[in-house]
């Protein structure tokens, strides 16, 4: 929008400021849908209407708000070309490459200051506690093995295992940790990263410990998995009619797929103490 050929000097027409408003009017509908916080329609109407309860200079009143406009509208455009060139950086498109490893998992919005990798991992983490850890439980429910498996089943149930409508113990310790500190972007990175870790090292510990159960032949791999009705287990079809050794692979699986969709399948390359 360009400014009308007046100066503060020489007052605009009646129909002038008829124009110059209802531009005005216009620049914002036009720009606010692309940036709400910076163009706002109804806080100029309320300016307008204020100088014309105060009767004031209309002209001046018309100038300064074209010139923020048309400042407001120069800082939009550069910040646009700014999010277009780190959009397009290398960088973006690692971590876009990086993102797209786990989005395939439920995300669940917990708090508004969590991280959006930390929203896909609990995700997936409920949905391993509702399926694969639920068969496993099937599995070696009553067995002595099942006492090798308490401390990593533990872990997971504490970052997955949500009660009723409320996230589980771990989140709810995140949630309460991250809105004390109001969001601080550093430790919402250093607990998400610490939630993550620990969880995936009971991830790997669960995956050996299955392999290690299944070679020592602690089950009989050929027996066919019972799974008893419940309207509130889903996603469980797959495992119907499998074997148990089947079954077991699926789970293994299931912890390999998270470990290297949150990038932690370097655990497999670290050294054992």
């Amino acid at each position: 929008m360009t400014k009308e050929s007046s100066s503060q000097n020489n007052q605009f027409s009646s129909e002038e400021i008829q124009k110059s408003i209802e531009k005005l009017r216009e620049e914002y509908s036009k720009y606010s849908p692309l940036h709400p916080s910076g163009f706002k329609l109804l806080e100029f109407e309320s300016r307008y209407t204020q100088i014309l309860k105060e009767k004031g200079d209309l002209t001046k009143f018309l100038l300064i708000e074209i010139d923020f406009l048309e400042r407001m509208k120069l800082l939009y455009e550069e910040q646009k070309k700014k999010a277009e060139i780190m959009k397009n950086s290398p960088l973006n498109r690692i971590l876009e490459e990086q993102e797209s490893k786990y989005t395939h998992f439920p995300k669940i919005d917990f708090h508004p200051f969590a991280r959006r990798e930390m929203k896909y991992f609990y995700g997936a983490m409920k949905n391993f506690i509702e399926r694969e850890l639920y068969i496993l439980e099937l599995i070696f429910k009553g067995t002595p093995e099942m006492a090798d498996l308490k401390d990593c089943i533990s872990v997971l149930e504490k970052t997955g295992k949500g009660f009723r409508s409320a996230p589980s113990l771990r989140i709810t310790e995140h949630i309460l940790n991250i809105t004390a500190r109001n969001g601080d972007p550093d430790y919402v990175e250093k607990d998400s990263q610490l939630i993550i870790k620990d969880t995936c090292i009971a991830l790997k510990s669960l995956e050996e410990s299955i392999q290690r159960l299944l070679q020592e032949g602690k089950i009989n791999p050929d027996m066919i998995l019972n799974i008893p009705f419940s309207p509130e287990k889903e996603g469980l079809e797959h495992f119907k009619g499998l074997t148990f050794k089947h079954s077991l692979q699926i789970i293994r699986d299931s912890c390999k797929e998270i470990l290297g969709a949150f990038r932690m399948d370097w655990l497999y390359m670290s050294k054992k103490p």
